[in-house]
């Protein structure tokens, strides 16, 4: 059978200098990885075939057995045809992986970008009064989140110096997961998770934090109530949250989930949260006379209305932009709900009276 020609395999000819091999090589895997190109069998086989060449070319001991035999049988094989893609993947890895593409690659910004690290977010709920809500103003909580070990200064480990190679990922951070489908496979670069992608592992960890450079503080912080704020709406404030392990990346953020409390005056509605509903409970002959109203605000502040002569119980009296205040600037509503108050019992004069409306036009 005839030997592979790796030289011709990197498109490069056999004087061609370590950092021309490398750099043939580099641009081969970068077209040809199987992350870029899912499913292509071609472009599989020209980076399995690449880093077959280059487990060759750019080891001087391999490399002069091939140019004196045409072939690398033994010890210095790697399966040729019979290697999975598996095994090429890992050879890819121990050859530097993806560091081997440098900062300045489109190729690799991207898996970057995809992987950049950082603390988990941190979630909290806060119960505000509708008082608080209305006001805005500031708020103070007390919450959880994980920060540097004070054991270990947040290294990690117990000497603060003993750092090794992740064994899973070469030191690389990736690691190339296998899915196997019906009609195949799929094959996907990520962090890794047993280093978080840092490519480190502690040899010696803290006792306190078992390596991982942090344990769970209390925190207070004090924040701005936005507008805007309902029932179940989050807001998230930037890196205050858990820190990353052994700070080797950016804290997350603090998540709060916000509740409103009921008001004994005051609901809300979910179908219309910024609009604050109060019921009005009225004798029934103000409502048949009509009469004028006040009423006492959240901000302290008193507004009158007017009821009309014969208003109809369940009527609404809207006050416009005396809600709540919604993020776009705007306000909610103050909606007056009319509720006939009816007497619990009446007197025999009462009575009376009520009979000789009854033979008038307007009751009977």
């Amino acid at each position: 059978m005839a030997q592979k020609d790796y030289y011709e395999i990197l498109g490069v000819d056999r004087n061609a200098s370590q950092d021309e091999i490398k750099k043939a090589y580099k641009k081969i895997c970068l077209q040809n990885h199987p992350d870029r190109n899912p499913g292509n069998k071609e472009a599989e086989d020209k980076f399995k075939a690449a880093v077959e060449a280059y487990d060759v070319l750019s080891d001087p001991q391999k490399k002069q057995q091939y140019d004196t035999f045409g072939t690398v049988d033994g010890q210095f094989g790697m399966g040729g045809a019979d290697s999975t893609m598996d095994e090429i993947l890992r050879r890819f890895m121990q050859h530097g992986g993806f560091n081997l593409f440098g900062d300045d690659d489109e190729f690799m910004a991207g898996f970057r970008q995809q992987t950049v690290m950082r603390g988990t977010d941190a979630k909290v709920r806060v119960t505000l009064t509708l008082e608080e809500v209305y006001k805005r103003g500031s708020k103070t909580i007390k919450y959880n989140r994980l920060k540097p070990c004070k054991s270990c200064n947040g290294k990690g480990s117990k000497d603060g110096s003993t750092v090794g190679m992740c064994p899973h990922c070469h030191g690389t951070g990736y690691i190339t997961q296998v899915q196997q489908f019906a009609f195949g496979f799929s094959r996907q670069t990520v962090q890794c998770p047993y280093c978080n992608g840092s490519g480190k592992k502690i040899t010696n960890p803290c006792p306190k934090c078992k390596g991982s450079g942090l344990e769970m503080m209390e925190e207070s912080l004090t924040f701005d109530i936005p507008a805007g704020v309902t029932d179940n709406v989050t807001m998230r404030i930037p890196r205050k949250g858990n820190y990353c392990e052994r700070m080797e990346g950016q804290e997350g953020d603090l998540v709060i989930y916000f509740r409103i409390a009921e008001n004994d005056r005051f609901k809300i509605i979910p179908k219309s949260p910024y609009d604050l509903v109060y019921i009005d409970e009225t004798p029934v002959l103000d409502c048949i006379t009509g009469c004028e109203k006040t009423i006492k605000h959240i901000d302290g502040k008193t507004y009158k209305y007017t009821f009309r002569q014969g208003i109809e119980d369940g009527s609404i009296i809207n006050l416009t932009g005396k809600g709540l205040a919604k993020s776009n600037g705007l306000y909610g509503d103050l909606k007056i709900v009319v509720k006939y108050r009816m007497p619990k019992a009446i007197t025999s004069e009462e009575r009376k009276l009520i009979e000789k409306l009854r033979k008038t036009n307007n009751f009977s």
